[in-house]
């Protein structure tokens, strides 16, 4: 089932015309989350199957873009969320429930806020899974981080500085996963990107 929903958005990204290296790297991220978290919350070691699902509903939280687009000010891109757990709850067998359980609430809560100012619910503090959180913190990081033409300690650490000014964002114990996991985000981006950097 992960196989089909991955086909089918991917195939939607190439006849849009549309890259999915943010979709790649946002997978990348949540395995590199996965393996640092329990350096920051003791006993949250997690099953290899268990990661695998999680990294690919991180993979596909935008999947609601089929029926949205992207544009970011519009109500309707907003909707994205929605529409992706709807899209991910269609054909699936009583085999891949909790799968479905886990990439429905990423795609549906990635926008969710700590202090409740996210979308499209406002929920708020731990209603929103840890997961979901990493989700949406490695979509924002990116955002950020990968427009650097060189990808070291000063861009990683300028980028930490403005997101620690939005405090209501995720909890400390998320935020504190890209300190952490920070020599392995480096290390990753600095290959991800080679052939882009500036001789």
């Amino acid at each position: 089932y992960i196989a089909d929903l991955e086909y089918i958005y991917k195939g939607y990204l190439q006849i849009s015309g549309k890259d999915n290296g943010s979709d790649e790297r946002r997978e990348k991220l949540m395995r590199i989350f996965l393996e640092k978290y329990p350096a920051v919350e003791k006993g949250t070691e997690q099953a290899d199957f268990f990661i695998e699902m999680l990294c690919k509903a991180a993979y596909l939280c935008n999947i609601g873009t089929m029926l949205t687009g992207t544009m970011e000010d519009s109500d309707m891109y907003r909707q994205h969320t929605v529409f992706g757990a709807d899209i991910v709850r269609l054909n699936y067998s009583k085999h891949c429930k909790r799968f479905v359980s886990i990439c429905s609430d990423m795609c549906q809560c990635h926008h969710e806020r700590y202090d409740g100012n996210g979308f499209p619910h406002g929920i708020s503090g731990p209603r929103n899974s840890v997961y979901t959180q990493m989700c949406g913190l490695i979509e924002v990081f990116d955002d950020l981080f990968s427009k650097y033409n060189r990808h070291n300690h000063v861009e990683f650490d300028y980028i930490i500085n403005q997101l620690k000014q939005d405090k209501g964002f995720v909890s400390e114990e998320v935020f504190s996963l890209l300190e952490v996991a920070k020599p392995d985000i480096l290390e990753y981006y600095t290959l991800n990107f080679a052939d882009h950097k500036p001789e």
